[in-house]
């Protein structure tokens, strides 16, 4: 079941993909060992919505830790994006969407 508040994250978080004010993302595991920084999969408009962002986590998070022992699960991820200088960390709810965890002012 899928919650409206979801719903609407997942929405503005789509607005935001969009937004050329998107100037990182950045996927760690939950020990933040940093597995993905924007530049190769995660570049606006081609992350145009939430579900994609978690499902492109999940499936690099299961490349980048097949080797790990044991191996990292999709849950044990975290997406963090800034947008307009505001650090903004994603929680997973399940392995394909996310709910905004926290809203931070970037730290240089």
């Amino acid at each position: 079941m899928i919650h409206n508040n979801d719903i609407e994250t997942e929405h503005a978080f789509a607005r935001l993909c969009q937004d050329r004010s998107l100037s990182d993302v950045l996927v760690t595991t939950s020990d933040s060992a940093v597995i993905h920084c924007k530049g190769e999969l995660f570049t606006p408009p081609q992350v145009s919505d939430l579900t994609l962002l978690a499902k492109e986590s999940c499936q690099l998070l299961a490349r980048n830790s097949a080797a790990s022992q044991p191996p990292a699960h999709p849950n044990n991820i975290r997406v963090s994006v800034i947008v307009n200088n505001l650090n903004i960390s994603l929680t997973p709810i399940n392995d394909t969407l996310f709910t905004i965890a926290s809203k931070l002012p970037r730290q240089n």
